[in-house]
């Protein structure tokens, strides 16, 4: 596993995957982090001496929760930022004059007596043409 870990990190520090250096410097922190944690891992196992076993599992946990920390901070970071762009962005980049909406003092409301149009489209259907070909021819 150390081996994984280590070929990960030669892998990372020489290709550096990411166009800016702070996500590259996070990223390899954490890898030599998971070599760290593995390198414990094998103390642990090997149970040479009581005092370095619980170290190790004193250091994994700091690790660990440092770790967590800083994802559970990042995550909370860009959750907030998201959010935040999403509100300004309504506010200014759709106001209500480009969306073409108007206010209720200039709609043209029709009103209930104003049946023209509904009454045209009713009678496209009883159109003679129309009621000719479906009439019943009774002997």
């Amino acid at each position: 596993m150390f081996l994984l870990c280590l070929l990960a990190l030669a892998f990372h520090s020489t290709f550096q995957p990411y166009k800016e250096r702070r996500p590259n410097v996070v990223e390899t922190l954490y890898l030599i982090t998971l070599c760290a944690l593995t390198i414990l891992q094998v103390f642990k196992k090997l149970n040479i001496n009581t005092t370095l076993t619980e170290m190790a599992n004193i250091i994994c946990t700091v690790l660990l929760i440092l770790t967590s920390l800083h994802a559970f901070g990042l995550f909370v970071l860009k959750t907030v930022r998201f959010f935040n762009l999403r509100s300004k962005c309504r506010k200014t980049c759709f106001p209500n004059s480009q969306r073409g909406y108007g206010s209720m003092k200039n709609t043209d409301v029709r009103r209930s007596g104003d049946i023209g149009p509904q009454l045209r489209k009713q009678n496209v259907f009883s159109n003679k043409s129309f009621s000719s070909s479906f009439s019943v021819v009774s002997d």
